[in-house]
């Protein structure tokens, strides 16, 4: 009768276990960055969430969780705690930056047109944020654009959330000239729950300022 050599059982035998090794659930410490083969759940994404079948580190306001759950998105106020769950940290930093402006084609007081040579205004936006540790103001102001729609990128001051909510921001925008500058409008605003929900501040018209746009989102440290 003919039998397997010791040798080829030993190899066949060790192939046999690796395939079964290879058929199990991904090691708890490597979690897969992106799409796998292995079904997301509490065994496979321990120490994460899980979106769309794919394990996440969880530990992000875009994706917080842990224990396999549905990762969750912090919203609002909301970030992800070190416990890998959404709360309210209301001694989070948070940035208000100045987007853009549409000013009135004439000067509302006379109906006259903001420069002598008929040119567009020459716009600086100054901003005033309540400063954490006090009833002090940080300004920031944009650089002076000649344009009725100028627009700003990376002009923000930055300050905690609860300073945000507690005192208003403090708003002026002015048509800058040789000899004197026209203000265009100034004004106050305390923004709200609602406002770091929607992440976008919408002013309407005053003055000469048909709209002003701030953009508010959680500081990247």
């Amino acid at each position: 009768m003919n039998t397997v050599p010791v040798r080829w059982f030993t190899i066949l035998s060790l192939t046999f276990a690796q395939l079964l090794v290879g058929c199990g659930t991904a090691p708890d410490d490597e979690v897969p960055p992106g799409p796998s083969e292995y079904a997301c759940n509490s065994d496979s994404c321990r120490n994460g969430c899980c979106f769309q079948n794919v394990c996440y580190p969880g530990k992000s306001a875009n994706a917080c969780g842990n224990r396999g759950a549905q990762c969750e998105a912090c919203l609002g106020l909301a970030t992800c705690s070190t416990n890998q769950e959404c709360f309210e940290d209301l001694s989070a930093y948070w940035d208000v930056q100045i987007v853009s402006a549409q000013i009135a084609s004439l000067d509302p007081d006379g109906g006259s047109a903001w420069d002598a040579d008929n040119s567009p205004p020459d716009i600086v936006v100054t901003l005033g944020c309540p400063s954490a540790s006090g009833t002090e103001l940080i300004e920031v102001a944009t650089p002076e654009v000649e344009s009725y729609s100028p627009t700003w990128t990376n002009v923000r001051c930055s300050t905690r959330i609860d300073a945000l909510l507690d005192r208003p921001l403090q708003i002026r925008v002015d048509d800058v000239d040789v000899f004197f500058d026209d203000n265009i409008a100034t004004f106050s605003h305390q923004l709200t729950e609602a406002d770091f929900t929607q992440g976008v501040v919408v002013f309407p018209s005053q003055g000469g300022l048909n709209s002003l746009i701030l953009q508010l989102t959680r500081t990247q440290l």
